[in-house]
């Protein structure tokens, strides 16, 4: 699924969100917050096991 998630973003990131979701928001897509969430979601999995793994040592 996060693999999914990844090639998604990156997906928006190159080639821009899809005009199909612009329109059935009837907005323009924040691919940047995609980008930031995408980020920071990973950042706040891997970070705790990150200091797990230097604390227990």
């Amino acid at each position: 699924m996060l693999a999914g998630i990844i090639l998604k973003v990156l997906h928006e990131q190159f080639f821009g969100a899809s005009a199909l979701s612009a329109t059935l928001i009837q907005a323009r897509v924040a691919t940047e917050a995609h980008l930031a969430g995408l980020i920071g979601g990973v950042l706040l999995a891997v970070l705790p096991l990150l200091w797990h793994n230097v604390r227990s040592r």
